[in-house]
């Protein structure tokens, strides 16, 4: 009869989308076996590629037995070993101080600064009338990047210009005087860099390796030696 043959149909029908998400459920599944092998193969290759790298055999580390005091680095054309030394001294930067004045908002004089950092080329500063209170010499300097930062502190007696050389290293000493152009402020810019104080001398790191009189003691001008042991 008529509802046999339609419920055959329907049952056909429903037989047909079983059969079709059966097979969508198998391809899914191939497809994800697919892109793991992918994701894997990549893996691989990648692995591979470092493995070509010549870095990856040859690379070196390199550590202290006191990190607090020393760090170090290695090449991967250092040679492997154990390097013993003794750190004297630490590198440090020249750092002076002019006399205190009273007054941050004075002029000190006017005229024309001459500042050199060891070696270095000689800076010309000139210090003109209406910008030369203490801090307006400080930012002067700072301005012309001569190797030097200034700044102006208070010591609890008087105002002073501070200067502290960029450099570290026992060849990087701060030399500075000025010629006062006699303004008619009655201050001498010259007088201002009279018997400045070190507040701390240029001085280059000391290592020693070994002891004795046949210890061999090194001079650097900064903390970072790369010139001792090769590839450290």
């Amino acid at each position: 009869n008529s509802a046999d043959i339609i419920d055959a149909l329907v049952e056909a029908d429903r037989g047909a989308n079983r059969l079709l998400e059966a097979q969508k459920t198998r391809l899914a599944a191939k497809l994800e076996a697919v892109q793991t092998f992918n994701t894997r193969l990549l893996t691989a290759q990648v692995d591979l590629s470092n493995l070509k790298r010549p870095g990856t055999f040859t690379a070196k580390t390199a550590t202290s037995s006191h990190e607090d005091v020393v760090t170090a680095t290695a090449a991967s054309s250092a040679v492997s070993g154990t390097y013993r030394f003794e750190v004297l001294n630490r590198a440090s930067a020249h750092q002076v101080a002019t006399a205190g004045q009273p007054s941050l908002a004075a002029s000190v004089g006017t005229g024309t600064i001459s500042l050199q950092v060891g070696s270095g080329p000689v800076k010309e500063i000139t210090i003109a009338a209406g910008a030369s209170t203490l801090g307006d010499v400080a930012t002067a300097i700072n301005v012309a990047k001569a190797g030097v930062v200034a700044s102006v502190v208070n010591d609890g007696s008087g105002n002073r210009l501070v200067l502290q050389a960029q450099a570290t290293g026992a060849a990087n000493e701060i030399a500075i005087s000025a010629v006062d152009d006699d303004g008619g402020d009655g201050a001498d810019l010259a007088d201002l860099f009279t018997g400045m104080t070190t507040l701390q001398d240029a001085d280059d790191a000391r290592i020693r390796i070994g002891s004795g009189p046949g210890a061999i003691t090194l001079a650097k001008p900064t903390d970072t030696i790369s010139d001792v042991f090769p590839g450290v």
